[in-house]
C-alpha cells in the first residue's frame, strides 16, 4: 500500500527521480521541487502549447536546445560547459549518444506531466468560475421568494444556513484563484522584462 508520507518532497534534500549510468559516470536526475515546477511552467515551449485555441488538442514539443540549457542545469548534476556555442550544442542534440537519450527521455517526461498539471488546473478553476457564474445569475428576487418560504420551516432554515456556507466557501474560493493568478502575473514579469533586455542588447 502506498503510504500518504512519501509524497513529501523535501525542498532541502533533493528526491533523486533517476540515475543513468554512462561510461563517464552516472547522472542524476532529480525530482522537481516547487520551485522547479514553476520555473518549467514558464518555459516558452510550455506557454506557447497552453496558449493554443484548443487546449484539449495541445502537443507539447520540448526541443533538444530548451532540454540543454534549461532542464539539464535545472534537474540533473550533469555538467554543460558554459562556453559551449549553440553549434557545438546542436551537434549534440543532433548525434546523441544512448545515455543522452535516456536523459532526455526522463526529462521529456517531468515535462509532460507538469504540463498535464497546467492543464488539470486550468480546467479546475474554469469549471469553479462557471459555478460562480451561475450562481450570480440567481435574481435577487427569485432568491428573497426562495428564502422568504425556506425560512417557514425548520428544514427550510437548515438548508439556507447550508446554502449560505456553500456561498462563502465560493466567494473564498474565487479569492484564491484571484490572488494565485495576480502572484503568476507578478512572477511572469521579471522574466518577461529580462528577455526584452536581452533582445535590445543583442
Amino acid at each position: 500500500m502506498v503510504q500518504f508520507n512519501s509524497f513529501y518532497n523535501d525542498p532541502n534534500n533533493r528526491q533523486i527521480l533517476e540515475v543513468i549510468n554512462t561510461p563517464t559516470g552516472a547522472v542524476t536526475i532529480f525530482e522537481p521541487s516547487k520551485d522547479d515546477v514553476n520555473k518549467i511552467m514558464q518555459l516558452k515551449e510550455m506557454v506557447d502549447a497552453f496558449n493554443q485555441e484548443n487546449v484539449d488538442e495541445n502537443l507539447l514539443d520540448i526541443n533538444g536546445t530548451t532540454i540543454l540549457k534549461e532542464l539539464i542545469p535545472l534537474l540533473t548534476d550533469l555538467e554543460i560547459d558554459p562556453d559551449m556555442t549553440d553549434e557545438e550544442m546542436a551537434q549534440i542534440i543532433e548525434n546523441p549518444t544512448v545515455e543522452l537519450s535516456l536523459i532526455t527521455s526522463v526529462l521529456s517526461s517531468v515535462v509532460t506531466n507538469i504540463y498535464t498539471l497546467m492543464i488539470m488546473n486550468f480546467k479546475n478553476n474554469l469549471e469553479l468560475r462557471n459555478m460562480v457564474d451561475q450562481t450570480e445569475e440567481i435574481s435577487d428576487s427569485a432568491l428573497a421568494m426562495f428564502i422568504s418560504k425556506q425560512s417557514k420551516t425548520d428544514e427550510g432554515r437548515k438548508q439556507i444556513e447550508e446554502i449560505n456556507k456553500q456561498s462563502d466557501k465560493i466567494v473564498k474560493m474565487e479569492t484564491a484563484i484571484k490572488q494565485a493568478e495576480e502572484k503568476e502575473k507578478t512572477n511572469a514579469k521579471p522574466e518577461e522584462e529580462s528577455q526584452t533586455s536581452e533582445k535590445q542588447a543583442g
